[in-house]
Order: C-alpha cells, then structure tokens, then sequence
C-alpha cells in the first residue's frame, strides 16, 4: 500500500522486495527496486541479495564491493567464504567475531582465533559444536572432540560429514571416538 501511494520511496520498494525474496519471488523483489535515480546502500545490498536467490553470485559480489555498510561487508565475506576465496573472507568477517567468522578462520589455519571466537560465543547449535570439534581435533584434544562431536552429530548432515572429515582421520581408530560415530 505505502508503495501505491508513494511510489518512489525507496524504503518502501526495499521492504517490498525483501518480502519478495523471502518467498523466493526473485524477478518480483527486482521490478520492486526499480527505482529511478541512485540506489541506497541499503537497496543495493537488497539487490546484491536477489542476485545471490538467482545463483548469480559473481553479480552479487560486484554489487557488494561498492557498499561500505557492515551488512554488505558481512554478506560479501559470505559470498567470499561459498565461493572459497577464503583469505579475502577472513578479512571480511574477521571483525565480526561470530560463528562465521570462526568457520572461515579455521578455513585460513588461524585455529588459535577460532578458538578464541567460540569461547566467547554462547551458541549451542550443531553447527558450533562441529566446529569446536574441529578445533579440539586440530589441538589433538580426543575428550574434548568427542564431548563437542556427540552434540553435533544430532544434525544428520554434520554426521554424514564426520564420515569424512579429514581432521578427524588421526582419531577414527580409537574406541571413543568409534562409539561416538556409531
């Protein structure tokens, strides 16, 4: 309604389009951003988003790269990450201390950071547990990878990867690790 009305307003057709792409209606959330004139940084990041919904990440990262906002740093470090440009994610995320940011520090060997980041962080999810596992494993820790992996392992795809992981290979032989992997 308020982009019938004010059909130029920006934060309108931003809020749109953002309602747009979380019903994955991509080619609505960009005719929503179809403004005249220049675009926000926050309308750009909105944009660089539909193009990340299309799998067009290459489009989404040019867009981003013109943004100077946390959001689009955080979302280009992203993009950065799933694209395995890792040393130039690590750079982007590295500030926001976060689960991510820890991920991709493991990617560029900086387990020590990692560490330190997971520490601070109160996330119990699978996903932190996996990757406090990691870093057990990496430290040669086997009680504590084991008392981080049990949790995770409730998450059926970070079981599947435990299958495979190549830092918990020193460690598959050993009876506590096997019985946790059962």
């Amino acid at each position: 309604t308020l982009q019938h009305y004010f059909p130029q307003n920006e934060v309108a057709a931003n809020n749109l389009a953002v309602l747009h792409l979380r019903r994955g209606e991509t080619d609505k959330a960009r005719r929503a951003l179809a403004l005249p004139g220049q675009y926000s940084p926050e309308t750009l990041n909105t944009l660089a988003a539909s193009y990340v919904y299309a799998n067009d990440y290459e489009r989404a990262i040019e867009l981003l790269r013109g943004i100077d906002t946390p959001e689009a740093r955080y979302n280009l470090g992203l993009l950065k990450a799933a694209r395995r440009q890792l040393a130039e994610a690590y750079e982007l995320l590295r500030p926001y201390r976060d689960l991510n940011s820890a991920i991709t520090a493991l990617s560029v060997d900086r387990n020590d950071e990692a560490d330190a980041i997971m520490r601070t962080l109160p996330d119990d999810s699978p996903t932190a547990e996996y990757v406090r596992a990691l870093i057990a494993a990496r430290r040669n820790d086997l009680a504590e990878l084991c008392r981080r992996l049990a949790p995770a392992l409730a998450d059926p795809a970070l079981k599947t990867r435990a299958h495979d992981e190549p830092d918990f290979d020193p460690y598959r032989d050993t009876p506590q690790f096997g019985e946790i992997m059962k």
